[in-house]
């Protein structure tokens, strides 16, 4: 296409002219614009990423807290009923967890 040419074309608001070198131009123009949105748009999507794995992170930490406290709890219940004599555990009444009267019975 020679830049003298131009092309003309009819739209619903008139007629648009352009040369050849205005329509490289205006490619050029789109091509760039069309970078920066798919830039934009990927660190927006990277964003919303982030915030739903920090969120799935803080989730799993405060389940895992959670078991780890319960488990810590019983722990040291254990242990003071090790220090407990024979006669001291039967006053409390503690009863024997259903788990191990499983494996007691086979």
């Amino acid at each position: 296409m020679n830049n003298n040419q131009t092309v003309e074309v009819s739209t619903a608001f008139g007629k648009v002219r352009a040369r050849g070198s205005d329509i490289i131009h205006v490619l050029s123009l789109v091509v760039i614009c069309l970078t920066a949105y798919i830039l934009w748009q990927h660190k927006q999507d990277e964003k919303e990423n982030n915030t739903v794995v920090v969120n799935a992170i803080d989730k799993s930490a405060s389940e895992q807290k959670a078991a780890i406290d319960g488990a810590t709890d019983a722990q040291l219940e254990m242990n003071y009923l090790m220090t407990l004599t024979q006669e001291q555990r039967q006053k409390l009444k503690v009863e024997m967890p259903e788990s191990l009267r499983k494996r007691t019975r086979d």
